[in-house]
Formats: C-alpha cells, sequence, structure tokens
C-alpha cells in the first residue's frame, strides 16, 4: 500500500485483486479500460485508491452504473405486425428501414407507380411513409427522417421533404358483402380525407362552385356520380391552391368473393358475368347462381384458345363441365393467356349477355363455344347436364 500527497492511501492491481477476489489480470484491465474510479498510472503500474469500491459487472465508472441487461430492454422492441402508421412504427416498434424506396421515386420520376405485393409486406406502411415524407405539414416531420437512410442521400433529397399537397387513400378496410355499404364506406373515406384539406375552403385561387363541391363532400351529401369525380377534382384544387401538383396515392386492396359472402353479392343482379381466373372463385359464382336461379356467362382463355358458356335455370352449370370445382382447387398450375384472346372472349360475352337480356339470338346454352385462336377456329361442344353434378343434386 502506498499513500499519495493528498493522503490517499492507493494500493497495487495485486493487492485490490485479493481483496476484491479476482484476478490481477483482470483488476488491471479494469484500470485500462476507466472502470475504476481514481486509478492512476505510476511507472507502468496501476494504483487504486485503496476505498475504490469493486465495478458491478457490466457497470461503467465514474459513478454511473447502468446494468447491461437494463440496456438491453430497453432497446427490445416488438415488431410493427398489424401497424400501417409510420410515426408510430418507426418510433415505437422496430422497424427496418425503407426510406431508399423515396430516393427511387425522386430518381426515377413515374407519373405512376403500382406496386403488387403480398398480403403482410408493409406496403400501407410504405405508402404512409410516403405520406409522411411529402406531404406539407404545420409539424416538423422532418425529424421523422433525420436518422433514416434518405437523409444521408443528401440535399437533393431532402429539398423535397415536406413539400407537397399528398392525397392518401386506403381501402384496406372496405370489406363489405353489399355495395350499399361498401359506397357508403367510400363516400365516408373520402370525407376524411377532403377534411385533411379544409385550408381549400379559404383558398383565393378557388371558385365558389368548387368550394360548393368540397363542402358535399365533407357533408357526405354527394351522390355517387359526384363522388365519381371526387379525386380528380380534390387533386386540380390542391395544384390549385398549392401551384404544384398534389404526390396521390391509393392503397388498393383486393375483396375476395367466399362461399359467405357470394350470396349476398350475386342476389341483387339479374345476370352474373363470371371473368375470374381460378376454378375456386368460378365454382362458388356457379353454386350460387345455381342455387339463386341466376343467369350467368362464363368465360375463361388458355394461351391462344378460349371459350363461352351460359347458364340458366335447369340447365348444365359449371361443374357439368369441369366436374368438382373443390378437387380440381388442389392442382396447382398455371398458365399465361393472350390478352388479345382475353379481348375476343370479353365481347362474346357482352354480347351473350345483350342477347340474354333481349330474349334474341341464339344462347350459348348447354353447349360451349370454344375459339382457336391459332387458326381462328370455332368449335361448338354440346354440354349434358350430369345426373351427379351439385346442380342437378341441390336445384331440381
Amino acid at each position: 500500500m502506498r499513500m499519495t500527497g493528498a493522503d490517499i492511501y492507493m494500493k497495487t492491481c495485486k493487492e485490490k485483486a485479493l481483496e476484491w477476489n479476482v484476478s490481477p489480470r483482470s483488476v488491471n484491465d479494469m484500470c485500462k479500460k476507466g472502470r475504476i474510479q481514481g486509478a492512476i498510472k505510476e511507472k507502468g503500474s496501476w494504483l487504486i485508491p485503496d476505498d475504490s469500491p469493486k465495478p458491478m459487472d457490466g457497470r461503467v465508472s465514474n459513478g454511473k452504473y447502468i446494468k447491461k441487461n437494463m440496456v438491453a430492454k430497453a432497446e427490445v422492441k416488438s415488431l410493427p405486425i398489424g401497424i400501417s402508421d409510420y410515426v408510430r412504427a418507426q418510433e415505437e416498434y422496430y422497424y427496418v428501414d425503407k426510406t431508399l424506396l423515396i430516393k427511387e421515386f425522386l430518381d426515377q420520376k413515374p407519373l405512376v407507380s403500382l406496386f403488387t405485393r403480398p398480403r403482410r409486406f408493409g406496403k400501407t406502411l410504405n405508402m404512409d411513409m410516403l405520406r409522411v415524407f411529402f406531404e406539407i405539414s404545420d409539424k416538423n416531420t422532418s425529424k421523422y427522417f433525420a436518422d433514416k437512410n434518405i437523409w444521408q442521400c443528401g440535399e437533393e433529397y431532402r429539398s423535397h421533404q415536406g413539400k407537397y399537397p399528398v392525397i392518401f387513400l386506403t381501402f384496406k378496410d372496405v370489406k363489405f358483402d353489399t355495395w350499399d355499404a361498401t359506397i357508403d364506406k367510400i363516400r365516408g373515406l373520402l370525407q376524411e380525407e377532403y377534411g385533411r384539406h379544409q385550408e381549400l375552403l379559404n383558398s383565393d385561387k378557388l371558385s365558389q362552385y368548387e368550394k360548393e363541391y368540397f363542402t358535399k363532400i365533407i357533408s357526405a351529401t354527394a351522390n355517387e356520380v359526384e363522388l365519381t369525380s371526387s379525386l380528380e377534382r380534390l387533386s386540380k384544387m390542391l395544384a390549385s391552391h398549392y401551384d404544384k401538383a398534389p404526390v396521390i396515392i391509393i392503397d388498393e386492396y383486393d375483396f375476395l368473393l367466399n362461399s359467405l359472402n357470394a350470396k349476398s353479392i350475386i342476389e341483387k343482379y339479374d345476370v352474373i358475368v363470371d371473368c375470374t381466373d381460378n376454378f375456386y372463385t368460378r365454382g362458388i359464382i356457379s353454386r350460387t347462381c345455381v342455387e339463386n336461379r341466376k343467369k350467368c356467362v362464363f368465360g375463361a382463355v388458355s394461351e391462344f384458345n378460349g371459350f363461352i358458356f351460359t347458364h340458366v335455370e335447369n340447365s348444365a352449370c359449371f361443374e357439368c363441365i369441369i366436374g368438382d370445382y373443390e378437387k380440381l382447387c388442389e392442382q396447382k398450375s398455371t398458365v399465361g393467356v393472350m390478352g388479345a384472346m382475353v379481348g375476343i372472349i370479353s365481347s362474346m360475352q357482352a354480347l351473350e349477355v345483350i342477347k340474354l337480356i333481349l330474349g334474341i339470338g341464339s344462347l350459348a346454352i348447354n353447349k360451349m363455344i370454344v375459339v382457336d385462336g391459332n387458326d381462328f377456329s370455332t368449335s361448338i361442344i354440346p354440354i349434358s347436364r350430369n345426373n351427379n353434378c351439385y346442380c342437378k343434386r341441390n336445384c331440381l
């Protein structure tokens, strides 16, 4: 033990090692890392104040002791499953930085971009990220990107942050069985989006009739015809007010037809036109039309070939041709189609619907009209009702 001029007793690493029940090497290492307060190096050896406490495992020096497991616990965040709010996701959850998507947009300058992503891929979250980045706001939204990759790309990209009016619509919650419920929900979404841009009502760059239309949308009194032009008109109003074209982000969601909602959708119509591309959906449409005695015009395309046929009450149905559709759903196969052939078959379906409605001409009932695009030949294949088919068993 030694004593310094300030009457402070100092010990060597070996002495402290015996006191703390550790190796001298460990004490020497703690001194090097600055974990022992007051330790000094003299003539190549470390001297430690006699009253210096042993550093706890995982703690730091200078009297500020923080357990590593506490730090780790504070940094562990949940994944943003089901979270589509960018601000919340990057602040409260484990967020994978995808802001370089913004750079791609600014580099490519596309007029329209289509994102085709599977479910749970984060498409809505990415779209909300675009909204927060580009949208003009009274708040300082740059703070949500200051530590992200896009901010490191330079001023040419940062200069676009918060500089554009933005229209943002997501249809992820539009999941209804009837058209009336669906249009009511869309009317509400448009009302909410217009509500985000109420500064337009006080704009001296808009005409009175534009403000009157704006008021109709925001008060939910616009009819279906007026709703059809709502996005176009909002876009024009924002462009006039801000002197720059808005960024329009539409998050579209597919609505799947299934055995639970098929009846409520189909029962309101006199003629159903099937243009779907899989056995599962066609089978559901066929059975629902059989059960509800609905006319249905089927059309299908495979590569250069296509066909149509029509089902009416007590005639052959789709399953009379293919058999039990549920068994075919188990088969995994994909074939391409020629776009021109799709146009031919859809035109034939449209003509068939006109003849059905007017009650004229020869219809494709109990027969299948097949078109071969390779040589433009047409064949008519008779179809008889299958006694073992669903339509025979359930709807005599």
